[in-house]
């Protein structure tokens, strides 16, 4: 398809639809119900900034023009040349007024190199484009200092359909704790980084300065994670871990892009272009006392003064290319700032834009950011390309929004992740200057990589309870919390010492989170407690059990291939949940899981009780189960007996119960080849407990 040939598209959004909200009001609770659609995007603001606090999402692609390495696609369909569609499709939606939509996307670092025509021998691992950018059907925008959510949409359906959605959505909120400092062990098997490796590259770059070639470079390494934990719990953990002001969260056709950058690459609005460079960085501290030294330190460091300054006037010169002469100037030079995890130095420069100047040409005169290639850019990304062992791919590329109403907005993709394919890349790196000491830069990658890896982790070990609801009363609240914390600490997700530190972010508030549940509950009989550590979630959910499973009880069978969850209720729950549904279908309750000694553990749902010449067992917990609920409240109300029970013992057993805190205890009637007509000890016990377990539906 020519140029000439092309389809130009009217893709302003002249619907427009304001919400009034709460101030505490979350993007994130809409952005969560269409997380999971191809090409849906979040650019999150949750460290709200002066200049500019709206976060925006976007859903249902009108056009999708992207570059491969060997082709430029528009909806699939392949035209000649990237940066001149990219330009026409600006300049043909642009007026002057209000935002009406854009163009949503990033640029790789990959095609940064195309752009400086700095040959590359190394190939890119990814199916990624190397730049995409999307108009959407529908964006939603919400302005932090207004408390206000405008939709803006292609037409009155679409307005109408996200109004509806965000209106009748369910309400989950994440609350972040507060620890101060919330400081990360950055000692982690999952950075196998070997310091010879570094110190040979760090060394040739250094050499590379006293040769003259270069002032400052960005020295970077890639980090690779194999996880199938899902990418929107990590982006989750990571804006609680680590909150940013130029956060995003992308999902692609082949990939995801998670990320938490605090870096501003450039915003161009009102015909001025702003672009805010980050050179230093110190972690934060433990206690207040050394959270101030180390801010003072990075203050005072003459080498990361330097390093700040040579990058300022690298993007000084960047503008000059672009900018009306005489408007450049430096705002401020070395200013620190403190995020959740580290302290950055990060320098202000400004311009006057040129008039009609295009879109294509202050990509070509600012990407990629100086600050992550170094000075002078050309020589240095030659340089890097020849030192760093693999491709950045998206890292230090950038990803933001063209508005149709003249205005820009990018990050630089730093403390980001990609995920493709069950894995997650990670890339760290820092400015070197000849003053740099190897041993505190590698150290520094790794403070810079330990949130992400944190988030990680976390996701995969995130915990979860179900709390049944009788009128306006959290059934066995005690216990559930009880449980909860224990699990917090034997997974390292809530040290002890935080916990002591911090009482109110650490425990649950029973009385605040009734008030919650009475306030938005309708109908609801359950809440869901989610919690990674250093959030909760709390979501009001319906759960109903026939009637007819109390008095006639349930089939259980085996389930196959999958272990019990071992002490813990983890969120990760897809394996037993789907052979669960499926034997649901053909009338099975729970099925039963096997330790791999052969014992019975478990159900995937339940906790199992066994009576044997009137006597009551339950499997030890030595057999790799969770303690439920139920299960410890009989155990401290009754004569129970902690044992290992096989398969065979099944020969001997005169009747069988299962237990969980939503539907209390329900008689087996049959059990593989195994049947039992016996019911009188659970009803017993059923009659005994009734209050105390609000077991009252169940008679």
């Amino acid at each position: 398809m020519s140029k000439g040939e092309m389809q130009m598209f009217d893709l302003q959004l002249k619907h427009y639809i304001s919400i009034k909200v709460d101030p505490k009001f979350d993007l994130e609770q809409v952005f969560r119900f269409f997380q999971e659609e191809e090409y849906s995007i979040f650019l999150d603001t949750k460290l709200q900034r002066e200049n500019d606090p709206i976060s925006r999402i976007a859903r249902k692609p009108r056009l999708i023009l992207e570059k491969t390495s060997k082709k430029t696609l528009l909806n699939g369909e392949e035209i000649e040349s990237f940066e001149d569609y990219l330009d026409e499709l600006v300049s043909k939606n642009q007026q002057e007024a209000n935002f009406c939509g854009g163009l949503f996307g990033y640029l790789s670092y990959e095609y940064g190199k195309e752009l400086m025509q700095v040959t590359s021998a190394k190939k890119w691992d990814s199916s990624m484009a190397l730049a995409v950018f999307v108009a959407y059907h529908q964006v939603v925008e919400f302005h932090h200092k207004l408390s206000e959510l405008r939709i803006f949409a292609s037409n009155l359906d679409e307005a109408s359909e996200m109004e509806m959605m965000i209106n009748n959505g369910d309400c989950l909120l994440y609350n972040a704790a507060k620890a101060f400092g919330n400081s990360l062990c950055i000692q982690n098997d999952k950075d196998p980084i070997h310091t010879q490796d570094y110190q040979k590259i760090f060394e040739k770059m250094v050499k590379y300065m006293y040769e003259g070639d270069i002032y400052v470079a960005n020295l970077t390494r890639q980090i690779k994670i194999e996880s199938l934990v899902d990418p929107y719990e990590v982006f989750l953990h990571l804006r609680t871990l680590s909150a940013s002001a130029y956060g995003a969260f992308f999902r692609t056709r082949n990939g995801v892009i998670i990320s938490s950058s605090p870096e501003e690459f450039f915003n161009l609005k009102n015909q001025k272009i702003t672009t805010s460079p980050i050179k230093g960085t110190r972690a934060r501290g433990v206690t207040e006392e050394d959270d101030e030294r180390l801010k003072l330190e990075l203050q005072e460091s003459e080498k990361d003064f330097q390093e700040l300054l040579m990058i300022t006037d690298l993007e000084r010169n960047d503008l000059h290319k672009i900018c009306i002469p005489g408007t450049v100037e430096v705002e401020k030079l070395y200013e620190i700032h403190t995020f959740a995890q580290l302290h950055h130095a990060i320098a202000t420069v400004s311009g006057v834009i040129k008039e009609k100047c295009p879109v294509s040409k202050i990509l070509e005169a600012m990407f990629p950011g100086g600050s992550i290639t170094g000075a002078p850019k050309y020589r240095a990304m030659q340089i890097i390309e020849e030192l760093e062992e693999d491709c950045r791919g998206i890292y230090t590329g950038s990803l933001g929004m063209i508005g149709f109403n003249h205005t820009m907005q990018f990050n630089i993709m730093i403390r980001t992740l990609l995920y493709e394919n069950g894995c997650y890349s990670i890339g760290v790196g820092g400015g070197i200057t000849h003053h740099s000491e190897v041993l505190f830069e590698l150290e520094e990658t790794k403070q810079k990589a330990a949130a992400m890896i944190k988030s990680i982790e976390c996701a995969e070990k995130a915990i979860f309870s179900t709390i049944r609801l009788d009128q306006d009363e959290l059934v066995l609240f005690d216990r559930h919390q009880q449980r909860f914390e224990r699990s917090l600490v034997e997974l390292d997700l809530q040290d002890n010492q935080s916990a002591q530190k911090n009482q109110r972010s650490s425990k649950l508030n029973k009385q605040q989170l009734l008030d919650w549940v009475i306030q938005n509950r309708k109908d609801e009989n359950v809440l869901k407690i989610m919690s990674s550590g250093h959030q909760y979630g709390f979501v009001l959910q319906n759960r109903n059990y026939p009637n007819q499973i109390y008095q006639e009880g349930v089939e259980l069978s085996y389930a196959k291939g999958i272990k019990s969850m071992c002490k813990h209720k983890f969120c990760d729950r897809k394996a037993y949940d789907e052979q669960r549904l499926k034997a649901y279908e053909r009338g099975i309750m729970d099925l039963v899981l096997l330790n791999e000694k052969g014992q019975i553990t478990e159900g995937t749902v339940s906790n199992i009780f066994f009576v044997i010449k009137g006597k009551l067992y339950t499997p030890s917990l030595e057999c790799g189960l969770l303690p439920g609920i139920i299960r410890g409240y009989l155990l401290e109300h009754e004569k129970v007996e902690e044992t290992y029970i096989y398969p065979y013992d099944l020969d001997r057993v005169d009747e069988v119960f299962i237990t969980n805190s939503l539907m209390g205890l329900v008689s087996v009637r049959k059990w593989g080849d195994y049947q039992f007509n016996d019911f009188q000890t659970c009803n017993v016990l059923k009659e005994k407990h009734r209050e105390s377990l609000h077991l009252t539906c169940q008679l």
